[in-house]
């Protein structure tokens, strides 16, 4: 223990004779450095919850994308098929990962939310991909049509002199993208027998006679022929009954004269639905036709 004169004491000593016990300086000096004390806790406890709380704050800050990549560059489809796109964000933490699909034009692809393509139409569409107002680079996506592998039109076909009708063409597959044929007269006996719409594939029998009608597709070129008789019978087996019994010079056209010479005609059970052009044998007396399809009949020019 320190001791001290008298004269040395200041007020912040205790003094008992001439002996002094060292005090602090004052009350408040005491206070101070309690308060001290409890600055330093207190920083210590702030200093570690900061670094406690801080590490949260990471976990749920903001990662903005910085890239998004498209893969394949290119891809190509045909009408009705599927594709797939992959969106990459960078970096792969990125907080917004939701991805905007752009398409230019609009109609010839669609792609759902996962990337997949269904192609609509032909033609060519750029793709980009966004995510949190970032794009990729466009990719392409090019869509072919389902082209025409072959068409069919009927083998033969009859027609009347002075009548009308028209011919169908098949184009297959049947979802080819382009179907449109054009007709055209090939060939003709006598020339000019026929006529038929490059368009509409109606055919005309201008005289009697055969024609040749070809069918050829837009798309791919792709031909098929149909025998057209320009004949005086709708009915083939009424046709071909007549033309076995009174063509007599075997050109498979019934003259007038010929015609003219049949008085008798016996088609019985031959399967005719129709005996059209009968008309033309004026000089008719007895027809038989029983036991067919036959749902009218005008004998009026007949004698």
């Amino acid at each position: 223990m320190n001791t001290f004169t008298k004269s040395t004491l200041t007020g912040a000593s205790t003094l008992s004779g001439d002996v002094a016990t060292t005090r602090p300086d004052s009350v408040e000096n005491l206070s101070v450095s309690v308060m001290n004390r409890a600055k330093a806790k207190w920083s210590i406890i702030i200093v570690v919850a900061v670094m406690f709380f801080g590490c949260g704050d990471d976990k749920d800050k903001t990662v903005p994308v910085t890239g998004v990549t498209l893969t394949p560059a290119t891809q190509m489809l045909t009408i009705g098929g599927s594709g797939q796109l992959t969106a990459t964000i960078t970096p792969d933490n990125a907080t917004d990962q939701k991805v905007t699909w752009n398409i230019t034009p609009t109609g010839i692809i669609s792609i759902a939310d996962n990337g997949a393509i269904t192609a609509m139409k032909d033609g060519e569409a750029t793709v980009t991909a966004t995510a949190d107002g970032i794009s990729s680079a466009p990719v392409t996506i090019k869509v072919n049509p389902i082209v025409v592998t072959g068409v069919t039109v009927p083998a033969t076909f009859s027609i009347m002199k002075g009548k009308k009708t028209t011919l169908t063409a098949t184009v297959e597959p049947d979802n080819a993208t382009n179907k449109t044929v054009t007709w055209a007269v090939t060939d003709a006996t006598p020339a000019g027998a026929a006529t038929v719409d490059a368009v509409t594939g109606e055919v005309t029998g201008i005289e009697l006679g055969a024609a040749t009608i070809t069918a050829t597709t837009a798309d791919g070129g792709k031909t098929a022929v149909c025998i057209l008789s320009i004949t005086q019978f709708a009915n083939a087996n009424f046709r071909a009954y007549v033309l076995e019994n009174f063509d007599t010079n075997n050109d498979s056209i019934i003259s007038p004269s010929e015609a003219e010479a049949v008085t008798n005609i016996n088609c019985s059970g031959k399967s005719i639905s129709s005996l059209t052009g009968i008309e033309m044998f004026t000089k008719l007396s007895i027809l038989r036709c029983g036991s067919n399809s036959l749902t009218a009949l005008d004998v009026s020019k007949n004698t």
